[in-house]
């Protein structure tokens, strides 16, 4: 991984990547979750009806109601994606690659760092490939001295690196 450029400073604000939390958070405490209920109460609705065609239709909407419950989620996740508070960066980028059916090999440790951090090295990584989808590619997080560097190799069209220099604090 040489590094002939200089570092590039790229962590958002702070109240920034707090405030995408605290919006995944909020869809998915509040409308998810009041629809996943609707859900349930559907399906005991269908079990008190006697009418099959009402049966019917209420089970349309249930699972119309479990769809729309799933999109809300992953829009959440879209935001700011829980895997990347539960568990850090590495696994976030995998479970992203994963979602996208994305070709990526991540290089990562188990160390974590500050939210606003990982944030913006994930945010980093899934730009730069949805920037450029389907391509494969390799991202390197790595702690060195005072910032995490992420690297990027492949991924784009034009085939260059990328380095992101975030000041770790």
């Amino acid at each position: 991984m040489p590094s002939d450029r200089p570092p590039r400073p790229a962590a958002p604000p702070a109240d920034r990547s707090s405030a995408r939390r605290d919006l995944e958070r909020r869809l998915h405490d509040g409308p998810a979750l009041r629809l996943s209920t609707l859900s349930i109460e559907l399906g005991l609705a269908v079990v008190e009806l006697r009418d099959p065609a009402a049966r019917a239709r209420l089970r349309r909407l249930q699972r119309e109601v479990e769809v729309i419950a799933e999109e809300l989620r992953d829009i959440g996740a879209a935001i700011y994606p829980p895997v990347l508070a539960a568990a850090g960066v590495g696994p976030a980028l995998r479970a992203y690659a994963e979602r996208r059916r994305l070709p990526l090999t991540v290089v990562a440790g188990p160390e974590r760092f500050p939210d606003p951090v990982e944030a913006a090295a994930y945010f980093a990584v899934a730009d730069a490939l949805d920037a450029d989808p389907g391509r494969a590619a390799t991202v390197t997080v790595r702690r060195e001295g005072a910032n995490v560097v992420v690297w990027l190799s492949g991924g784009t069209s034009d085939g260059a690196d990328s380095e992101v220099w975030i000041p770790c604090g």
